[in-house]
């Protein structure tokens, strides 16, 4: 009995194989996560620039934007076909200018970490 468990505590072979079964899912989790991130991050720079550029038009012309339904099409045009139509654009005169306000619920991938996904938002305001 003793030389069996002597036998197989020398045994290695497959320990590589438990190794790499061990190391595969947390490995694939970063990278997912990662390309995940960085999905996010374009579709929140988007959303900035589709929010600048239409406080802008606001100001610079109020004939193309000078209602809310007008800013928001013409946000919707810039955010060049990333998550159009799930965009939120609100559109007020502070004072600071014309402001503009976009957000919107990013989906992620892995449901079961973010049920609700994930808000993004921006905010520009363009002076007088």
């Amino acid at each position: 009995m003793h030389s069996q468990n002597r036998a197989l505590r020398r045994d290695r072979t497959g320990t590589t194989s438990v190794e790499f079964a061990l190391t595969i899912l947390p490995l694939m989790m970063i990278i997912f996560a990662s390309i995940e991130f960085g999905l996010a991050m374009r579709v929140k720079s988007t959303l900035q620039y589709a929010t600048i550029q239409a406080a802008r038009c606001a100001v610079v012309t109020p004939t193309i934007c000078g209602t809310q339904e007008a800013v928001d099409a013409f946000a919707q045009t810039q955010m060049q076909e990333v998550m159009m139509g799930m965009v939120t654009f609100t559109f007020t005169a502070e004072a600071c200018g014309r402001q503009v306000t976009g957000s919107m619920r990013f989906p992620v991938v892995a449901q079961s970490v973010m049920p609700l996904g994930l808000t993004l938002s921006a905010v520009a305001c363009y002076p007088l």
